[in-house]
């Protein structure tokens, strides 16, 4: 980053901007000092904006610099729209950016590198992407400019160097894995066929190389570890949940859900505990994932009453930090889902496939399968949750208030 301030104009106005948005944050309570600093970060936002208007429209002959110019640019208005509050906005930033991530095929330039082992900007930008997409693409329909990484083909190394390097490929192969699947169910929703598809069988192999380097792996964090193994699960789910049977697949794997969600209790219990170091933790912003990620996997995809809600109350209590996920609004968003759901046995005529449904009264038809939060003031949003029988039949879903704290 320091470099890109130095050689593009619109990174160097970007960041200027979004220094002073933070200090801004800090200094709520010296008003004139916070107005200077607002002004100040919005004069540099509209620079930045300015210089990036300067690029080549023509995305097909872009240099891998201004290809680098944009996709920082994306990062750094997503940040400063954040650190306003401007969820909706931010939205649009990251979107674009993950939209540009893929059209540039941007990882590819990993392989162009004097040293692939290298830490480059490269390698941040597309862990950065990676995470990005992770965050939304389980809650929205297959995208057209979805395509999926390719791994690195040289012998890997035995083991990995660092916890690090684990959860960077880890991210990697849960990223494909989830557009993959999310693909085959809304083909099967669409063409209305239960063939099953083998798409997911390479990245069975993908996932055994990882795991067996991961086990090797010594000396390890325990904290990191419990978010690797968290994720491992995750990943063992998706490699094998049935996508022909839409949001009913997920019911095979309650146990997983509930081991992940165990993790996800002791790694609580390591954060909250009195000794606990938690200076890196409650920061103004961070792109950094907050750890307890995986409990809203749990939360969305689990039908079992008693244990999504368990997963909804850690994420209430969770140390809270702001970054690109914001957990109160999280576990507002997956209390409606949950809510409405439920909802269909509570009728006057409640729905009979629901009824007949084992363990979870929750029919295939009735789940969400998608879901799009706007904010629409401070503290509450409009939430459209889109289930499978809205995706059959063309409806757009229901829209219902949520607020949080």
């Amino acid at each position: 980053m320091p470099r890109a301030t130095r050689t593009y104009p619109a990174i160097w106005h970007a960041s200027a901007s979004l220094t002073a948005m933070y200090k801004c944050i800090q200094h709520q309570d010296r008003l004139v000092e916070k107005e200077k600093l607002y002004k100040f970060s919005l004069a540099q936002y509209n620079k930045s904006i300015r210089n990036i208007l300067t690029i080549n429209p023509d995305m097909a002959k872009l240099s891998f610099h201004a290809q680098e110019t944009l996709l920082l640019a994306s990062v750094l208005f997503t940040s400063i729209c954040i650190l306003q509050g401007d969820q909706e906005k931010a939205k649009v930033h990251v979107d674009r950016g993950i939209e540009l991530f893929n059209y540039f095929r941007f990882w590819e330039h990993l392989t162009k590198l004097p040293n692939p082992d290298d830490v480059s900007t490269v390698h941040s930008l597309v862990a950065l992407f990676t995470r990005f997409e992770l965050e939304s693409s389980f809650s929205v329909p297959p995208k057209p400019f979805w395509q999926t990484i390719s791994f690195d083909k040289r012998q890997a190394p035995v083991v990995f160097n660092s916890a690090t390097e684990a959860y960077y490929e880890q991210q990697q192969l849960l990223n494909n894995l989830i557009k993959v699947y999310r693909t085959e169910v809304a083909q099967h929703l669409k063409e209305n066929t239960s063939h099953p598809s083998q798409k997911r069988l390479a990245y069975r192999y993908q996932y055994r190389r990882w795991k067996n380097r991961f086990e090797k792996l010594k000396d390890m964090d325990h904290r990191a570890k419990l978010i690797l193994q968290m994720y491992a699960l995750a990943i063992e789910i998706i490699l094998y949940v049935d996508s022909a049977a839409a949001e009913l697949g997920w019911d095979r794997y309650t146990y997983t859900f509930r081991r992940i969600l165990t993790l996800a209790k002791e790694l609580f219990a390591l954060e909250t505990a009195p000794n606990a170091d938690n200076d890196s933790a409650t920061t103004l912003f961070s792109f950094s994932p907050v750890s307890c990620h995986p409990c809203l996997g749990v939360g969305v995809l689990c039908r079992d009453g008693p244990l999504r809600r368990k997963s909804i109350e850690l994420l209430k209590q969770w140390p809270l930090r702001d970054g690109m996920v914001n957990y109160k609004i999280a576990a507002s968003i997956l209390e409606a889902i949950m809510i409405y759901e439920e909802s269909h046995t509570q009728k006057k005529l409640p729905c009979s496939e629901c009824e007949n449904t084992p363990a979870t009264r929750i029919c295939g038809p009735h789940r969400v399968l998608y879901r799009d939060m706007e904010p629409n003031g401070e503290g509450k949003g409009k939430l459209r949750m889109t289930t499978v029988d809205d995706v059959r039949n063309g409806r757009c879903g229901k829209v219902v208030d949520i607020a949080w704290e």
